[in-house]
């Protein structure tokens, strides 16, 4: 073991580095519809937000809109969001992001699935 304090956390930081990349690297296409809740905690960890709406109005704005016409008056809708890359045609690099997982009506598996661009205000 070094002397230097510095170089003994070395492996530490990579590995935490290494962590954070995985999770930013996460393919968008790994996600699915009819994915089931347990197996995504399991696969991917719980989520890095979760939030709940309520449809009430007819629109919505944001990767849930087309999802959205789909659902009926007062479905209730719980969004998962997991960081992830989109992989678009025509595009060479990937896009930042995050993939978004959507329960209606307390679902144990995901209706349908969005994607937020990184940087893009709705």
């Amino acid at each position: 073991m070094s002397t230097n304090p510095f170089l003994n956390m070395l492996p530490l930081t990579v590995a935490l580095a290494s962590c954070g990349a995985q999770d930013a690297g996460r393919s968008h296409s790994e996600f699915q519809t009819g994915m089931d809740r347990t197996d995504i905690l399991s696969r991917f960890g719980p989520p890095e937000t979760e939030q709940t709406l309520f449809k009430t109005s007819p629109a919505v704005f944001g990767p849930i809109e087309d999802f959205w016409s789909r659902l009926a008056d007062g479905s209730k809708v719980e969004i998962w969001s997991y960081r992830s890359t989109w992989h678009g045609s025509g595009s060479q690099e990937p896009t930042p992001g995050s993939s978004e997982f959507y329960f209606v009506d307390d679902s144990a598996s995901v209706d349908g699935i969005g994607f937020a661009p990184e940087g893009v205000v709705y």
